[in-house]
């Protein structure tokens, strides 16, 4: 039970990494337009986050409430721990949150390291 517990979590900050990947490739354009325009590469991995902690919030409060409410599905599975446990939910969504947050900034910042009109002939 423990491996389909990890196995889950894995494929989950799997499905977050990639989601902010997604939204970062879909402004590589912008980035290049920026960069090509004189912003400085430091100044690009500013520009995405400031929607990704609303799109990795709200997907937590959305599982996790769905989470709590069929937990009692798997309670008969499981073994000295209660399936409403508050350490466990918050542990999860401390990881996911923060595989959210170091999704949206590192991938901006390898997207600033690309040439301008590579990025602008990505399309």
């Amino acid at each position: 039970m423990l491996v389909t517990g990890l196995l889950g979590i894995v494929i989950a900050l799997v499905g977050i990494y990639g989601v902010m990947a997604y939204i970062v490739t879909q402004r590589t354009r912008e980035i290049g337009i920026r960069m090509a325009l004189g912003a400085l590469p430091s100044a690009i991995p500013r520009l995405v986050p400031g929607r990704a902690p609303s799109s990795v919030v709200t997907g937590l409060v959305i599982g996790l409430l769905g989470a709590w409410s069929l937990s009692g599905l798997v309670k008969a599975f499981l073994f000295e721990t209660e399936a409403t446990d508050p350490w466990i939910y918050a542990g999860v969504g401390l990881l996911l949150v923060l595989t959210g947050i170091a999704a949206a900034y590192l991938r901006p910042c390898r997207a600033a390291h690309v040439d301008p009109i590579n990025s602008l002939r990505m399309e």
